[in-house]
C-alpha cells in the first residue's frame, strides 16, 4: 500500500468533525514536507489552490511557514460542512496524483564522495600509498 493511498484511506474512515481535526495536520504535513508529492517548494502552489486562498510568494520559500500558515487556517474552520469540504478536496486532489509515482523502499541509497573527502584520498594515496586503495 502506498503512503497516498493509506493517507486517502485514513481520511475516508475518519470521518468525524473531530477526528478530522487531529488527522488533516498529519496529512498536510505529509504532502508538503514529503519530496515525492513536490520536488520544488514552487510546486506547492498546485496543492495550495484546493483551500480558495492566494497565498504570498515568501510562503512558498520555506515548507515550514506554509505548513503553519495552512494550519493556522484549518484550525479557524468551526463549520462541519467546510471541514468536510476541504477533505473531500484533499482527497480528490491524492486521487489525481495517486499514480503518478511510487516510493520504493527496499531501494539501494548510494552515497558519493564530495570534493573534500576526494582531495584528501589524493593527498593520501601520495603520502601513504599503502593505506588507500586504488579506485
Amino acid at each position: 500500500m502506498t503512503l497516498k493511498s493509506k493517507m486517502i484511506r485514513k481520511l475516508e474512515i475518519n470521518n468525524k468533525p473531530q477526528d478530522i481535526k487531529f488527522i488533516i495536520p498529519g496529512v498536510i504535513a505529509e504532502i508538503i514536507f514529503n519530496k515525492e508529492f513536490f520536488k520544488k517548494n514552487s510546486e506547492l502552489k498546485e496543492f495550495t489552490v484546493i483551500f480558495d486562498k492566494t497565498y504570498a510568494d515568501y510562503l512558498f520559500n520555506a515548507r515550514p511557514l506554509l505548513y503553519s500558515r495552512l494550519i493556522k487556517e484549518f484550525k479557524n474552520i468551526d463549520n462541519d460542512k467546510e471541514l468536510k469540504t476541504y477533505v473531500n478536496k484533499i482527497i480528490a486532489f491524492l486521487n489525481s496524483n495517486n499514480d503518478t509515482q511510487k516510493v520504493d523502499v527496499n531501494k539501494k541509497i548510494v552515497k558519493t564522495k564530495n570534493s573534500t573527502t576526494k582531495s584528501i584520498e589524493s593527498w593520501g594515496k601520495i603520502i601513504n600509498p599503502g593505506r588507500y586503495n586504488e579506485d
